[in-house]
Formats: structure tokens, sequence, C-alpha cells
């Protein structure tokens, strides 16, 4: 079989099988011998895949945001927290930015519950969460990345970039996980019809990222992970993640929404334009 050195680790790779990419280009994939990353051959494709950054298939995007909104507070609150009572949960007060923030949906939906989000992605337009952009002068402890591994070619030159620029003590991040020796080519998030997924891990793969980006790598479900500069109790999380998943309410009432008082700022904006 055709072989290349791995995209994450530099190991060799075998070929598993090549496949019709936006059913035009015969792409060839390959499997780490190492750190099990499958990837694609170099992605000569991206112009077009990205023509439209938000792929049509995604039919799943408001409803993920609002399932990623839950799972956020929740996490970051218990990150925030010893969990003895409800009574004594402290908010969690500090930055977070949404990096290949698409449309600005989770960054919308995370201030109207009550937190400091902001806004990144160098391809979308913010639609959503506009006046909120990030800028250098804004620390930022927690970095959210949805949908966004299996977008990057060289996982770990582009994650050494982040944690450089950004420095953030949690990399909260979905990407779904693979399991046994890889998916035949019906697993569907390949998305072959798009060309925009060209990475896929395993939990052995995400646990060398995380190393070689001195992080902990922690997978709470199997599209849901954590990269932490500190140790996580998982069984905690988990459990407390289903107390108030069933309950969000009352976790939801820790925190002062921002709706009206973003209302407010980007009047003010809006006035100084004028």
């Amino acid at each position: 079989m055709n072989s290349k050195l791995c995209n994450l680790c530099k190991s060799s790779t075998n070929q598993i099988f090549s496949a019709l990419i936006l059913n035009k280009y015969e792409v060839k994939y390959f499997r780490c011998t190492s750190c099990e990353l499958i990837h694609t051959e170099p992605v000569y494709w991206i112009e077009e895949a990205y023509n439209s950054s938000i792929a049509l298939t995604d039919t799943g995007i408001i409803l993920r945001n609002e399932i990623n909104k839950q799972r956020i507070v929740i996490i970051l609150t218990f990150l925030n927290n010893s969990f003895s009572f409800f009574s004594k949960l402290k908010p969690y007060t500090f930055n977070v930015l949404d990096y290949g923030a698409g449309y600005g949906i989770l960054v919308r939906m995370l201030r109207d519950i009550g937190f400091d989000a902001y806004f990144y992605d160098k391809y979308t337009q913010n639609l959503f969460a506009q006046g909120f952009e990030h800028n250098q002068n804004i620390k930022i402890n927690c970095l959210l990345a949805f949908e966004l591994f299996e977008h990057l070619e060289y996982p770990t030159e582009e994650l050494l970039k982040l944690v450089k620029s950004y420095t953030p003590e949690t990399i909260i991040f979905s990407t779904l996980l693979y399991e046994g020796n890889y998916p035949n080519k019906e697993w569907w998030y390949y998305s072959f019809e798009t060309g925009q997924h060209v990475s896929f891990y395993n939990n052995v793969t995400l646990k060398i990222l995380a190393e070689k980006i001195d992080y902990k790598f922690y997978s709470i479900l199997p599209d849901f992970h954590i990269f932490s500069k500190v140790s996580i109790d998982v069984n905690k999380l988990q459990k407390f993640i289903i107390k108030f998943e069933k309950n969000f309410s009352k976790i939801s009432k820790l925190y002062s929404s921002k709706t009206f008082s973003d209302h407010l700022h980007m009047k003010e904006i809006l006035n100084k334009r004028n």
C-alpha cells in the first residue's frame, strides 16, 4: 500500500482506501501506525470545499448549538466549584472564546445565559454575535472549538498556534471519534460530499495530541472532549452533567443574562457611527 508520514505525529501511515470527494476528486485516505489518526492526502480541494463555509448538509447546526450551550454552562460551572451543594455553586466569570464560531450562534446563546463569550472565525460572517468579536486585549480562559478538529489538516501545528495565541486553561471541543481499526466508507462523518472533513481521531489520537501541546485529555462523550491544564475528575463531571442536563434551569439561574445589556452596547456603537 502507498504510505506517507502522519500529519499529526510524523510516523508512518498506511493507505486504507480512496474515496470520491466533492463528487469529482479521487482522494487517498491514510491511517497512522502510531497515533492512529486517519487523514487524507494533501488537501488541494480546499477552496471548493469552502465555497460555503457552513456545509449544506449541516442540518443539525441549531440543535447542536443548543446541546453544546447546556454542556458548556454545566462543565464550566463544575470546573469553577467544589461541587458540594447547589446553594454554594459560583458562576464561571472568565472569558470564553468560540474559535471557528460559524455564524456566532453559540456565542449569542452563551451571552444570553450570562457568559462573557466572544467570537472568532476566519472564514464565516458573524451574523449573531456582532460587536463581540475577540481582540488581543481580552484574556481567554476557555477556548471552544466545536466541529473544528476534523477540519484541521495538520492538527499538532494548528493546535500549537492556538494555545500560543490564547494560552487557555481549558479547551472544550467536539469531534466524533471512530472505533475499531477504521470505519468503512459508509461512515457519515467522512463527509465526502462536502470535502471539509480531512482528519479523524480516536482516543489514542487525542491523548497523543494533548501530550504534544502539553494538556491533559478527557473524553466526556464519544463526540465531546476536553483538553485541560488541570486535572479533572471525569466521573464526578459526568454525574454533574447528568444532574443538571435534567434540570438546566437551576444552574442557569446562577447567571445574569447579557441580552439586554448587549442590546444597549450595540445601540451605543450605532450612535457613535452616526
